[in-house]
């Protein structure tokens, strides 16, 4: 071996000695895991529409809750029929129809336990138009009718033919058991219809979800993926719902903490970061392996309150097609619309929000100017929003065997949507 042979060597030990990843190559793998289905039961006091209760042995099935289904659509005084390979069933005039046959999903619907029929409480509640309210404290679920208490005057959009505008909902985390969490079950559940709103206004948008909630300081570690329970299996539904209704789902960090911080107060990655090279990949190969055993496709990834050196982010565009961020030249110039890098040979896109976020609950009028402000600088229509600051202006309440919902007008969402609407934009997709 000659001496530049061996200097180089001597590097590429080095490299490896600090975990650092040389090539591309070096990277850990991210393999997805077997698909499989993981069963807890329970047992729920279940009402039905305000009728009678009963309580009923449930499952959780990769974190949803199922339901035995043709006992569940007998007591909402359903009729169902077997046609073929199909069971349709008819509940109030609606109908929906399921397979016999089942496969293994890690985003279970229909399967069989014991002999039994079950289906995921939001596969059988859904398209019937119902929706369930959550007691975790008596271990109760309501099923009632869904009504929108909103004027079909004010869910107008103008979507067709505008342009588009990104609007990422943040720091979405399953928090609730967590004396210091923001997403209780009342919260939860108005991320629902914080979702239903966006959907019938016809608007798309991102969700930057945080995979597992840890906070050192209550010790309360929570993985959906994992931790089967009434209200992660609530936290799953409304995740589902917004899947299905214009949301698209990105991973916010692993944690969003290190140390004794509680997530989505800490950093992760960044410069002080405590985690080694391969402990970040770790991390990253994690946050996607959570999100596929939950059934979920990740569309980006977004760190931490943007905390990411160069390294860091040549990682991200290794395991992901989508960066959350704006795009920082070596010149450190800073994009802001759209960037389709090629640093490591692969197209990644980096996706800025140059409008900056609702500050506060108070707000509403300061992201407004900042939208104006953007828009007249014809940079990329792009923000993000806590769903939680609009609490105390999304209604909820129940009423017979309905549960009825209204947005104030004077919400931040509202608000937002209607001033992009008057300007000619759409929450969209970046791509």
């Amino acid at each position: 071996m000659n001496r530049l042979s061996a200097r180089l060597l001597a590097v590429v030990m080095f490299v490896v000695s600090l975990g650092i990843p040389a090539y591309a190559e070096d990277y850990i793998e991210y393999v997805p895991p077997e698909k499989e289905m993981v069963y807890k039961q329970d047992t729920l006091n279940i009402n039905f529409l305000g009728q009678f209760s009963a309580d009923v042995t449930v499952l959780y099935c990769n974190g949803r809750l199922c339901i035995p289904l043709l006992t569940t659509a007998k007591s909402l005084g359903g009729t169902f029929t077997r046609c073929g390979r199909v069971i349709d069933i008819s509940i109030s005039g609606t109908s929906i129809s399921v397979p016999v046959d089942t496969d293994i999903e890690n985003r279970p619907s229909v399967f069989y336990y014991n002999g039994v029929m079950y289906i995921s409480l939001y596969d059988f509640l859904e398209p019937l138009h119902f929706v369930p309210v959550i007691n975790t404290d008596e271990k109760r679920v309501v099923i009632l009718g869904n009504h929108c208490n909103i004027k079909d005057s004010l869910l107008t959009s103008s979507a067709v033919g505008s342009s588009t505008a990104l609007l990422r909902l943040e720091d979405i985390v399953a928090d609730g058991m967590d004396s210091e969490g923001s997403y209780k079950v009342s919260e939860v559940e108005r991320l629902r219809y914080a979702a239903e709103y966006l959907y019938r206004r016809k608007q798309q948008y991102y969700i930057a979800w945080v995979p597992v909630y840890k906070n050192p300081k209550t010790k309360v570690s929570n993985d959906l993926s994992k931790d089967f329970d009434l209200y992660n299996s609530y936290f799953l539904y409304v995740l589902d719902y917004m899947v299905d209704h214009g949301g698209h789902l990105g991973l916010h960090g692993y944690t969003h903490q290190y140390g004794e911080d509680r997530s989505t107060v800490g950093n992760e990655w960044g410069e002080e970061t405590p985690y080694t090279v391969k402990e970040q990949m770790q991390r990253m190969v994690k946050a996607k392996e959570t999100a596929f055993r939950l059934g979920y496709s990740e569309e980006f990834f977004e760190f931490p309150h943007y905390a990411a050196t160069e390294k860091q982010q040549k990682m991200a565009q290794h395991y992901f097609d989508a960066v959350y961020q704006s795009y920082r030249k070596k010149d450190n110039t800073v994009i802001n619309s759209i960037y389709k890098a090629k640093d490591t040979g692969k197209e990644v896109y980096y996706i800025p929000t140059p409008a900056d976020y609702v500050k506060s609950a108070n707000a509403r009028e300061d992201i407004i100017k900042t939208l104006e402000d953007v828009v007249e600088r014809q940079e990329s229509v792009s923000m993000f929003y806590h769903p939680v600051l609009d609490k105390s202006r999304l209604f909820v309440t129940t009423r017979g065997r309905e549960r009825f919902w209204f947005y104030s007008d004077q919400g931040i969402l509202p608000g937002i949507v209607n001033y992009i609407g008057s300007h000619g934009f759409v929450f969209a997709t970046y791509n």
